[in-house]
């Protein structure tokens, strides 16, 4: 039993050994597989995998913890594992996964060791899945944008389209959308206390849209009780 527990010890230390640390202290890359690094303490080295969804950064400073979302790193030739297994809307357990149809683009959830936060992208924008980030939904591709609007570019000639024209939201005054290229919409909002003028095709006084002059309450009505 002794000499069992001795080779035991021994393979252990040659597993642990494996790897030579560049330097007696820190965290290293390992260079085949982009979710392992070595963590190096006085020389000794240990093999340490990335939580599900993270991967080794190799661009972080030595002594930073080198797990970092896929979208910060570069895996090279590296290899990347696969996942653990789906927990709901959690395609890892760590990471930032859009939720929903094509129609609902800016639904996301950001999972935190397996748990879901939900968030929205900003209005009139959609969750991109690979640069995880909120995009103009013309720029994603998995987005239906017409649906997701609820507005499609009226048709035009090559030289209105070239302008990116301009056309007023159909039911709220303080918002309009840009078609950029004459068919590729997106949702803007004017500015505090203006709504979208088309004699001028930008946003303006309300007075001067007799059809949106009411859209602001008066500042009487907004703080009475």
């Amino acid at each position: 039993m002794a000499v069992l527990q001795f080779v035991i010890t021994l393979a252990l230390i040659g597993w642990t050994q494996a790897y030579n640390c560049p330097y007696p202290n820190g965290y290293f890359p390992d260079e085949s597989r982009c979710e392992k690094f070595w963590e190096c303490r006085e020389g000794v080295a240990e093999e340490v995998s990335c939580p599900d969804g993270l991967l080794v950064n190799e661009k972080a400073a030595a002594f930073r913890y080198p797990c970092d979302y896929p979208v910060d790193v570069e895996c090279g030739k590296r290899t990347i594992p696969p996942a653990e297994g789906p927990s709901g809307n959690c395609a890892r357990k760590w990471g930032m996964f859009k939720t929903g149809s094509d129609n609902s683009c800016g639904d996301f959830v950001n999972c935190v060791d397996g748990v879901e936060h939900q968030f929205k992208c900003p209005e009139g924008l959609a969750w991109h899945p690979t640069l995880w980030r909120c995009e103009w939904p013309d720029q994603v591709p998995t987005c239906n944008v017409e649906a997701f609007l609820g507005f499609k570019c009226p048709d035009v000639d090559e030289y209105v389209a070239a302008t990116n024209p301009v056309y007023g939201h159909p039911t709220d005054c303080a918002r309009y959308f840009v078609c950029i290229e004459g068919n590729k919409p997106r949702l803007n909002v004017c500015g505090p206390k203006t709504v979208f003028d088309k004699s001028i095709g930008a946003c303006g006084a309300p007075e001067n849209v007799p059809a949106c002059a009411n859209y602001y309450p008066p500042e009487s009505e907004k703080y009475s009780a």
